[in-house]
């Protein structure tokens, strides 16, 4: 976890890291680094998630 990072910022790295395939298993990652994932709400935001967490990850 990086210290002073604000939960939106965080959970967009997670998403990419490939570590996090659904909302839940998101929610649960920001949740176990003590943050919080109030910020995980509109349609916009929900869909760059999935987006980024639907991509191969391999790479």
């Amino acid at each position: 976890m990086q210290h002073n990072v604000h939960p939106l910022v965080r959970a967009f790295q997670l998403a990419k890291s490939g570590t996090c395939k659904t909302m839940t298993d998101l929610r649960a990652a920001l949740k176990n680094e003590g943050l919080a994932s109030d910020h995980l709400v509109g349609r916009s935001i929900s869909a760059q998630l999935k987006t980024l967490m639907e991509r191969p990850h391999n790479q």
